[in-house]
């Protein structure tokens, strides 16, 4: 399992009206879309844009998030009150789950030079993560002078221009490896302003590994992607398997990103199977044996396995 990791992002901002659209980034099905609207008052709210959930938000400062079910989503928007200048920046995040729990928090400080964006804790952690950081700046004259502790450079930066009147903002992004909270740190403004910040994570997809001890096939499993990587211990074979792809190494055996044309068939011994990323067409069949399926999420079954014998553990 690896971070979830950004596809794309954009930014930009709105002087004339109080309906604001924001721009989508490419995206793809399953995308996490996150979009961050910036209001240039720290008063009033932001409408949740249509088929969007509500997200972290902060007094003039709001987050809304959805699972893309297409290539081609409509941009949101969103009303504010009153025509006050707003910025906005939008995310298309890849790899991530799918079914998210939001984990944020929020920060709202007055005349600051340095900001201190919340502490967030990651549901069910520790996870593999993808944290982004949103600020805004009540004031289209300042900007951040210095990044958080271990992020990189802004991600998106935008400013409505307008001085005292204006909102300035941007995001960063860091990925981050089984953890259970996220604490950006502090960043600095070039000058005196009110600041908010989001602090957003979102955990990676699940993956998943298979450990089969002791089976026999009736049938072989058959893939439509994915890598199956097999260790074969102490087998003997009552016929050889055959592979349309694979490789074969006597005694201990070892397959590597194999599929079968037929099962193997099994007198003794010790299958171990490692799926990753694997896609079912259709199920594998046991006659018997026992099955632990130790981590599996994220794999996707045309139609559940069938045990006639053996033990499932999840």
């Amino acid at each position: 399992m690896a971070a979830p990791t950004i596809r794309g992002s954009s930014s930009g901002t709105d002087t004339t009206g109080a309906s604001v659209t924001a721009t989508l980034p490419t995206h793809v099905t399953d995308d996490i879309l996150v979009v961050v609207y910036h209001y240039s008052s720290d008063v009033g709210t932001w409408s949740t844009p249509s088929g969007w959930s509500v997200g972290p938000t902060e007094v003039g400062t709001a987050l809304f998030y959805k699972v893309a079910v297409s290539a081609s989503e409509t941009d949101p928007v969103s009303t504010r009150a009153g025509n006050n200048r707003a910025g906005w920046i939008t995310y298309a995040i890849q790899s991530a789950d799918t079914t998210p729990a939001v984990d944020s928090a929020t920060s709202d400080e007055a005349a600051v030079t340095t900001a201190d964006p919340a502490s967030a804790s990651v549901t069910d952690g520790p996870k593999d993560i993808l944290s982004i950081v949103f600020y805004s700046l009540y004031d289209g004259r300042r900007s951040a002078s210095s990044d958080p502790t271990s992020y990189g450079v802004e991600d998106e930066i935008f400013s409505t221009g307008g001085g005292a009147a204006g909102v300035a903002g941007g995001s960063w992004s860091r990925e981050i490896t089984s953890v259970s909270s996220e604490d950006p740190g502090t960043f600095t403004i070039t000058a005196s302003s009110d600041v908010d910040t989001i602090t957003f994570l979102i955990a990676a997809a699940a993956s998943s590994t298979q450990t089969v001890t002791g089976v026999l096939f009736t049938r072989p499993p058959s893939f439509i992607a994915g890598q199956v990587n097999l260790t074969l211990l102490g087998v003997l074979f009552n016929r050889p398997p055959s592979f349309i792809t694979g490789v074969v190494t006597p005694g201990n055996v070892t397959l590597s990103g194999v599929l079968f044309a037929r099962p193997p068939s099994f007198i003794a011994g010790q299958v171990n199977m490692s799926f990753q990323g694997v896609v079912f067409n259709r199920p594998p069949s046991f006659i018997f044996g026992q099955v632990n399926l130790l981590i599996v999420a994220g794999d996707v079954f045309a139609r559940p396995p069938t045990f006639i014998a053996g033990q499932v553990n999840l």
